[in-house]
């Protein structure tokens, strides 16, 4: 039964979130993926010393770090106004 209503649940935001899509302006840069298969070889090498994982990881930390830091200097300035 939770089954169900999870698998519902998802069905109903996945076509929320591609009807939200639809409403976008088409992609209008170029694609990169020729640029980037040149060197398809050279990141397959490179996984074998960082993993995918880890730099996704890393950078999903970093990225978090950052808006963290961004919302506590708007916070702090927002503060600071209402102080004054």
């Amino acid at each position: 039964m939770i089954g169900g209503l999870v698998t519902w649940l998802g069905t109903g935001l996945f076509r929320l979130l591609r009807w939200l899509l639809g409403l976008l302006p088409a992609y209008e840069y170029p694609d990169l993926s020729g640029y980037l298969s040149g060197y398809a070889t050279y990141l397959g090498n490179l996984n074998w010393f960082v993993p995918v994982g880890v730099i996704a990881g890393i950078t999903v930390a970093f990225g978090t770090a950052l808006i963290v830091y961004n919302a506590y200097l708007i916070f702090s300035g927002w503060l600071k106004q209402f102080r004054a």
